[in-house]
């Protein structure tokens, strides 16, 4: 079709000013076409361009869901404050959506973390001093102290008052555990002489001595208590052979995910701190809701275990406290390292793998 122009015209510029081009008053339309093709193009992609920032404006304010955290525990009165803060909400409070997973020893529990199936757990004193640098852990916080004691049969309780009546007696004790450490290095500095039977839980040397098989046995919580319910007699508690805040357990995380993850960890504990709170003003109640998680152990037992306040220590049993006391860790290390447990090189790089910076957080928010 052709289009006839006035005078001498060169072109017309359409509405838009999008302008055609003409030849001899012709409009050609291969031109038009290729003008027309750039205007839905140029269409298309605008329309691409403003979907894409409504759906990424979308989801960059669509609330995010709570963080998945996985914690790992045994069967032990001193994971209360994890059980405690999870029983009462304290970690949805913070945000967190927490996983707890169960494992039957200490051993297991350090597997598990250093093999990525946990994120962080309470971990032994000796099991994290062992594990930090080849699991590449860190240690956050504490959890709880002291919590051993020394248990025998009621008919040899009357010779058996001191360590030193311990010379020449066989004696079940449970690998890492810190009594366990406590207890060789005040045998060593008392030079008394002793058969150890090391064993993997508490439940087992606990067992032994009932069957006659060891003449004492060192216990923690509950088995402490939970002795002495079924007759046995604890003849020294950790207090008697040495009186200093040694750690129980601590707070273990792997390095990977508390760099990756701060603010979840620095939650978890600000949890774990609303759980000391509650379980030294409702001890009664806190010990209700631990004893879900030792279905075997009576729930008085888990009661005197970490919430009684025995007047013959002072304190509890097994003082549930997220508190780092460096000094005291400190010369716990330095045990381990007297006891070959741990290397000089070792017990330096476990110290270096402490930081206090997410404890300071979560009690200072």
């Amino acid at each position: 079709m052709r289009f006839r122009l006035p005078h001498d015209s060169r072109g017309v510029r359409l509405r838009g000013g999008v302008g055609l081009s003409l030849k001899n008053g012709i409009l050609l339309g291969k031109e038009w076409g290729n003008h027309l093709n750039k205007r839905i193009l140029i269409a298309v992609v605008l329309i691409v361009v403003v979907v894409a920032a409504v759906f990424g404006g979308l989801q960059f304010f669509k609330p995010s869901g709570p963080e998945r955290l996985r914690i790992g525990y045994m069967a032990a009165a001193t994971y209360a404050l994890v059980w405690v803060a999870y029983e009462k909400g304290y970690f949805e409070e913070e945000g967190l959506d927490v996983a707890l997973y169960q494992y039957d020893n200490v051993g297991d529990l350090a597997t598990a973390l250093s093999k990525g199936e946990i994120d962080g757990c309470p971990l032994t004193a000796v099991a994290a001093a062992a594990f930090a640098e080849k699991a590449k852990l860190l240690v956050v916080a504490g959890n709880s102290t002291h919590g051993t004691g020394l248990a025998c049969r009621p008919e040899d309780a009357a010779k058996l008052k001191t360590l030193k009546d311990l010379d020449g007696k066989k004696l079940a004790t449970v690998l890492y555990v810190p009594g366990d450490i406590v207890l060789r290095y005040k045998l060593k500095q008392e030079e008394v002489n002793v058969d150890l039977l090391v064993l993997f839980t508490a439940a087992d040397a606990l067992t032994s001595l009932k069957k006659g098989n060891v003449d004492a046995a060192l216990l923690w919580e509950p088995f402490v208590s939970l002795a002495e319910e079924e007759g046995l007699t604890v003849f020294l508690w950790d207090k008697d052979i040495y009186d200093i805040t040694y750690p129980c357990c601590l707070q273990v995380f792997r390095e990977k995910y508390a760099r990756s993850h701060p603010d979840a960890v620095v939650k978890y504990l600000r949890a774990l701190l609303k759980a000391q709170k509650f379980c030294e003003e409702h001890p009664k109640e806190a010990a209700a809701l631990a004893a879900k998680y030792l279905p075997m152990v009576p729930e008085e037992i888990v009661y005197k275990s970490v919430f009684y306040v025995d007047p013959r220590l002072g304190r509890t049993r097994n003082p549930l406290d997220v508190n780092l006391y460096m000094d005291d860790l400190v010369k716990f290390v330095e045990m381990m390292r007297e006891l070959s447990v741990l290397s000089p090189r070792a017990s330096q790089r476990f110290l270096q793998r402490v930081d206090v910076s997410f404890l300071s957080k979560a009690m200072s928010s």
